[in-house]
């Protein structure tokens, strides 16, 4: 009898605690930051201050720290407006701890994916993100705010310290290579930790790619067992071609993440270097478990294209036909993109009979 009951209040929270995910996704989705920050812990957005700061400042650092999070809702809304997807796409519970981790993936055709775990318990009815782990930062959010605000906001003038905030002000300006150019004349260790380093790399990626390329080989070499660098890893691989490890790399990303949506990725590679019956499997299952991310059925066309299997070609030509696109649309995208396709009399025949 126990037993039951107690499944039943688990059931329960679990069903709060879904409504409240759904509840936060609507917020990123309209940029409500006030909801975003009411349902922070304050005593995380506390534990960011540094011990033994004088009272004074209390309400500074405190300040600082909440416009850190209002930052991170508007870049992600910002995201989405550019096209990225950000999706709650599982989670887990924590009995110990009473806790549940939610994990949202970013998704962008051009940037690329990274995750967000929100760590969140019940606290009197209410549900409180106690933190925030980011996987392309490899750090919690909480740890991010106190180092960049630590060092920013660091009252001992040298050099090192003056150069870490001129650092992060261009950084957040967009001024990646004038960023890039004083993060290199950073020597001090104390400043070079691990989001330090990515924050680094991240510059370096819009000023050359063998600047990247270096950048990522100098985090993987400094913490080469760290599982939250499995992105970066990913990236390093590719640029160096090692496509071997790079599609390890994704396995691990898909087993660490729980994310099947990982095959894209997989399909997107295998095409790059050919492997056209990996990227036709890849790309077959996330039609059949994504049907709404059409990107997939693009590239599946393609690769039918490929592997000359022209009527699966043309089933996917009705199905996007069903899923909203026009028949002129694709007449124009397969003669644009898919040359060679549309000569051929199947698709020549579709074209007339639809």
């Amino acid at each position: 009898m126990f037993a039951q009951e107690e499944n039943t209040k688990q059931k329960d929270t679990l069903s709060l605690f879904l409504n409240y995910v759904e509840k936060l996704s609507n917020a990123f989705d309209e940029n409500d930051q006030d909801f975003f920050i009411n349902s922070f812990s304050k005593k995380t957005i506390d534990s960011i201050i540094p011990d033994n700061t004088d009272q004074k400042y209390v309400d500074v650092y405190r300040k600082a720290v909440k416009t850190g999070l209002k930052t991170f809702v508007a870049k992600l809304y910002m995201d989405m407006g550019n096209g990225s997807y950000y999706d709650f796409i599982n989670y887990s519970r924590t009995e110990e701890e009473n806790s549940y981790h939610a994990m949202f993936r970013l998704y962008n055709e051009d940037t690329g994916i990274n995750y967000h775990q929100y760590r969140i318990s019940l606290k009197d009815s209410t549900f409180i993100i106690n933190d925030i782990f980011t996987l392309l930062d490899g750090d919690f959010l909480s740890e991010s705010l106190k180092t960049t605000l630590n060092n920013s906001y660091k009252r001992d003038s040298d050099k090192d310290a003056d150069l870490y905030k001129k650092f992060l002000v261009l950084k957040n300006m967009g001024l990646d290579s004038k960023a890039y150019s004083v993060a290199k004349k950073i020597k001090d260790t104390t400043f070079l930790n691990k989001i330090f380093l990515i924050l680094k790399a991240q510059a370096a990626s819009e000023v050359s790619t063998n600047e990247y390329i270096k950048c990522l080989k100098d985090i993987l070499k400094k913490y080469p067992s760290d599982p939250s660098l499995t992105l970066l890893s990913i990236d390093y691989y590719y640029l160096s071609n090692d496509f071997n490890n790079l599609f390890r790399a994704l396995e691990h990303l898909e087993r660490y993440t729980n994310d099947d949506f990982i095959k894209y990725m997989v399909g997107n590679y295998a095409y790059e270097i050919e492997d056209f019956h990996l990227a036709q499997e890849s790309y077959e299952y996330i039609v059949k478990n994504y049907p709404t991310f059409l990107s997939a059925e693009l590239m599946l066309l393609h690769t039918y294209n490929k592997l000359n299997s022209n009527k699966e070609a043309i089933k996917v030509l009705d199905n996007l036909l069903q899923n909203g696109y026009t028949k002129k649309q694709l007449i124009n995208f397969v003669k644009t993109d898919i040359n060679d396709f549309y000569k051929t009399k199947d698709f020549k025949s579709w074209k007339r009979h639809h």
